[in-house]
């Protein structure tokens, strides 16, 4: 049932029949009017080169706010830099997913292509594992001032966190109330940076050791936001990443010369994004036509139906046919397979020499542009602006194609009257199109272009 996402997909879905080295059968049961849907689900996972400028404006400000305080005191220079460890941040995942309007997979995705990027030999970036970043703890046998004087990890506590109460019955937390007659106070911070100033080689689960320690001694009581928005990816930043992922310190450039600009970096990831995508895309086409092959040849004559059905016969004419139409497709060049596998049109063709189409399309845009769930708070990455307005092109062609969201998700989405509206047409045209109308049409002039 449903068409797979591309034929080594298939080839795995069928090789499940038989595993038990018994006589099995394969039937796919495929419909038409799925083609298009799974060529538009291809793209989910593509963003536009504002998004990945935004996250590497987010990677730049991040490292710039865990750096020493002695950096930023004075200009920083290549010897105080090499002698730097790296710079551990917390990426919460919840707020990061809404700032870029980019699903998690994505960021993981970017994550690991940056991890493949070196400067002197050293990784830009590394990630070392997602974790609940955010802590309470409540001291319970006295003072943090106190307690901080015998374990390093409540001075830490003390330098990067912040006292939410003083302790005291019915004290008041924010809108909740609670009784803390037998508490001493409690304090809010972050694991990933109490790590960082716990220590060069220190790691989040020393942190984690300590405290637990502590909680079982009863000094305190330890708790963690382990709900999604408290869900943080811990990221271990080169020490020149301010210079790397932003604009270069003039008073470290001339030693830097070799220093990658961030519009290559940008450039690059994207290009890494667009060939995954366009590849995911060819690879439905691909299946479709080698099922469409099957589908429409005359593979089983009458003698061979009756056996077949009787069960005498292992490979019938049409099994044949898809063997080596597989062989062909794992023995070809991607150019190869471009030319051997073209699949009948299954989309509607959009021009923008098409007056009414035009016409209509402008018009829906112009409603998705009034729509205030698109726009509001979203400074990270702000959705019609003339800066951004690839993104903007990509947002309004995933909500006309019906692809899920983060700021236009499925649930809220899926009664609107232009969720898919356009999904016969495909979605690289229709980006295109949009783009090509918000960039010269005259509708549009009002929207900061």
């Amino acid at each position: 049932m449903c068409l797979p996402q591309s034929p080594e997909s298939f080839v795995q879905e069928i090789g499940r029949a038989g595993r038990d080295s018994l006589p099995a059968k394969a039937i796919s049961l495929i419909l038409q009017s799925e083609v298009p849907l799974r060529h538009s689900l291809a793209h989910t996972d593509g963003i536009s080169e504002s998004q990945i400028k935004a996250f590497i404006a987010l990677l730049h400000t991040k490292s710039l706010q865990e750096l020493d305080e002695s950096a930023s005191k004075s200009p920083p220079t290549s010897s105080y830099f090499s002698s730097t460890s790296y710079v551990d941040v917390a990426l919460h995942m919840v707020s990061t997913v809404k700032a870029l309007d980019c699903k998690e997979e994505s960021i993981e995705t970017l994550i690991s292509i940056l991890e493949e990027h070196t400067y002197n030999g050293s990784p830009v970036l590394s990630l070392e594992g997602f974790l609940p970043d955010s802590a309470v703890v409540t001291l319970k046998r006295r003072t943090v001032q106190e307690l901080s004087l015998i374990e390093p990890v409540v001075r830490c506590i003390m330098k990067c966190g912040f006292e939410l109460d003083k302790g005291g019955e019915n004290e008041t937390v924010g809108e909740h109330s609670s009784f803390r007659a037998y508490s001493f106070g409690s304090w809010q911070f972050s694991i990933v940076r109490c790590t960082r100033l716990l220590g060069q080689y220190a790691e989040p689960r020393n942190v984690f050791a300590s405290l637990r320690r502590l909680q079982a001694s009863g000094e305190l009581e330890l708790s963690l936001d382990t709900s999604k928005s408290g869900r943080a990816m811990h990221l271990k930043l080169h020490p020149l990443a301010a210079s790397i992922f932003g604009e270069s310190d003039p008073s470290v450039s001339d030693s830097l010369p070799n220093l990658d600009q961030p519009t290559q970096l940008i450039s690059s990831l994207y290009a890494r994004f667009s060939q995954q995508e366009k590849l995911c895309a060819k690879k439905v086409v691909y299946i479709y036509s080698i099922l469409h092959q099957i589908s429409v040849s005359d593979s089983l004559t009458v003698n061979e139906v009756d056996s077949y059905e009787a069960g005498e016969v292992q490979h019938a004419g049409s099994s044949n046919n898809f063997h080596l139409l597989i062989d062909q497709y794992f023995s070809l060049t991607d150019e190869g397979k471009d030319q051997a596998f073209l699949a009948p049109p299954f989309h509607s063709k959009l021009s923008v020499d098409n007056r009414r189409e035009v016409q209509e399309l402008t018009a829906d845009m112009i409603m998705l542009y009034r729509e205030p769930t698109l726009s509001v708070n979203q400074l990270t990455l702000p959705f019609g602006s003339e800066s951004n307005v690839d993104y903007t092109a990509r947002a309004m062609a995933k909500i006309l194609h019906a692809i899920d969201a983060p700021r236009a998700p499925v649930s809220a989405w899926n009664t609107h009257p232009l969720w898919g509206k356009w999904r016969s047409y495909s979605f690289q045209e229709l980006n295109r199109v949009i783009l090509s109308i918000l960039e010269t049409s005259t509708h549009f002039s009002w929207i900061k272009f």
